[in-house]
């Protein structure tokens, strides 16, 4: 934390020299999590009474916020992005209703660099990535945490670029993958179920991006 403030209070010093936006969009992600995604099918395979099934998190949506400095054709950009979604599995066993329901959560801080040309852009990043697994409580009817872990993660993406002298856009798509894996034998555990013990979380996304102020 102490290093993205050093960059903001760098680029706010230096805002003579380049400038210095805040960004506001929308951010859409599919997610490839094929070991936990095992993990729910096993659970609803072994409930065939279920009318409808857990399924995996293949995708969520979110608000992405965040700032950006440029120097000629280098922009130095921090941002934050933060989505959830729900899985429920429905049936009747024995005459009695049965629900089962869970939330997946992720939220990150990110710093990338971008290379800009006509138009269009490329960049690469680092993000600090964090993944929360939980499950809904029918005696405190409330969602509780199995698991919540944070990783590294990278990404590298492109965009295409609309400049403007008040507010500018931006459609960039990004592939976003982890640096270690995620531990997910508590999710198994709390499902009763065998299986991968670790989930490395990759991501295409695409961000639908505006930013404040003239874009050179």
């Amino acid at each position: 934390m102490k290093n993205i403030f050093l960059v903001i209070l760098v680029a706010c010093s230096s805002a003579v020299y380049g400038q210095f936006n805040s960004k506001i969009g929308y951010s859409a992600w599919l997610h490839s999590m094929n070991n936990v995604d095992a993990l729910y099918n096993s659970f609803s395979d072994d409930r065939p009474w279920l009318a409808d099934r857990i399924t995996g998190f293949n995708f969520t949506n979110s608000l992405e916020l965040g700032v950006k400095y440029r120097v000629d054709r280098l922009t130095f950009e921090l941002g934050i992005i933060s989505g959830q979604g729900e899985s429920k599995g429905v049936g009747i066993n024995a005459g009695m209703n049965e629900e089962f329901r869970w939330k997946v959560s992720h939220f990150d801080y990110h710093l990338n660099v971008i290379q800009h040309f006509a138009g269009w852009g490329i960049g690469a990043g680092l993000a600090n990535q964090r993944l929360r697994l939980r499950e809904f409580n029918d005696i405190s009817s409330k969602f509780v945490d199995i698991t919540n872990q944070r990783q590294l993660a990278a990404r590298i993406f492109v965009q295409v670029e609309v400049p403007s002298r008040t507010v500018s856009f931006c459609l960039r798509p990004f592939y976003q993958f982890g640096l270690d894996d995620y531990d997910i034998s508590p999710v198994a555990n709390t499902l009763g179920v065998s299986g991968e013990n670790s989930q490395n979380l990759r991501i295409i996304g695409l961000s639908m991006l505006f930013f404040n102020g003239p874009q050179s």
